[in-house]
Parts: C-alpha cells; structure tokens; sequence
C-alpha cells in the first residue's frame, strides 16, 4: 500500500531540549612538580551550525572510585537547544547528535580571557532517544579518550548528563533536582579509535 497525503511515512515535531551535565568521573590525576593533581577541564557543547557553548572550567576533586589517581569533576551546567525532530510513521526517530567534548585549558590561563582548549574526550549523543523524555532521563555515557587515560583509571570514563524535551514555546524543563546519583542507564559508544578526537573535539579547538 503507497502512502498517501492523508497518510504521510514521516512528521516533523520542533523540540526544545533542556540539557544538564552534571558530573565526569573518574579522570586520570596528571603529575606537576613531582605531585598528583587534577587538571583545569570544560565541556564543550555543539549541535548544527553555529549552536555551541561550554561549561565553566572547574578543578576535580578526589573521585569515589580511585581517589589516589583520579579525580571527579563537578558542572552543573544546564543549556537548551532547539530541534525539528523527523518521526517515522512506524515510530522510529531520526538521528539527531549532540556533541559533548572533554576540554583541556592551560594551566596560565587568566580567567575572563579566551583561550586555546585542547579536547581529550568526546559523547556523542542521540536527542531523538530522548523525545518523550517529558520529566527527564539520566545517562551515564561511556567516554572516547585515549588509551593513555583508560590505561591511568582502568576503564572508560563516565559523562554524567540529563536530558528532558518539551514541544517548542512550552516552559522548559528544569533537571536541577536529578543528578548522577539518579542516573538508570549506562550507555556505551561504539568502537572507534580513541587516540583521534572528533570532528566536532577538532572544531571546538580555540574555544
């Protein structure tokens, strides 16, 4: 049977998505002056053409999985981003990414003053899972970094985010109240090599 007009094989649905990342956990301690100590870390946020931002850079502290060589690090940064979600007539989603980027700033650098991130990780995830998402779902999502840091903290560490949706012009969601502690799946990405950052790691350089 050959859909007809009346019967169409996709809608389209704008949604506001409320994004709240809340935690990394656990990242290798890096050695300075003969001592361990956790390094100055953002997360880098890209969606489309021209939506992007960052979380403020923040020190770890001692993580509860390995306190002695890795640290747990703290956002708490909530932002929105706008879709035109495509709904398939038998249910199904398309895909549509958010890119999340582990950023290393410069040890000298002046707060205020932009500077020249290094990215070290990347998430990509899929907004079109999280499309009734109404009260909100936390995730988990396993890290692509290096081996080097899977090496230091002896698996792939975890980005923290929560993710509801609203249908656009209706009051956003507010993720405040859920944290990692709430998170209820654990996601993990498909193999590719970790020692390559991302298109998306790549052009968020200079943030």
């Amino acid at each position: 049977k050959l859909a007809s007009r009346k019967d169409p094989v996709t809608t389209t649905r704008k949604v506001t998505y409320t994004i709240r990342v809340h935690a990394l956990d656990p990242w290798p301690l890096t050695l300075a002056n003969g001592s361990a100590r956790s390094q100055s870390l953002a997360i880098g946020w890209a969606r489309g053409h021209g939506k992007r931002g960052t979380t403020r850079v923040v020190r770890g502290a001692p993580s509860e999985a390995d306190g002695a060589r890795a640290a747990k690090y703290t956002f708490e940064h909530e932002f929105t981003v706008e879709c035109t979600m495509t709904v398939h007539r038998d249910g199904g989603v398309k895909t549509k990414g958010l890119e999340l980027a582990v950023l290393a700033v410069p040890e000298d650098a002046t707060p205020g003053e932009r500077v020249e991130s290094v990215p070290v990780g990347a998430v990509n995830v899929d907004l079109g899972v999280y499309l009734n998402a109404y009260d909100g779902v936390s995730d988990g999502y396993d890290v692509d970094t290096s081996e080097g840091v899977l090496r230091a903290v002896g698996r792939a560490p975890k980005l923290y985010v929560s993710v509801a949706a609203r249908a656009s012009g209706e009051a956003p969601a507010t993720l405040r109240e859920l944290s990692s502690a709430s998170v209820v799946r654990n996601v993990s990405l498909s193999p590719q090599r970790r020692d390559e950052p991302t298109e998306v790691a790549r052009d968020m350089q200079g943030t």
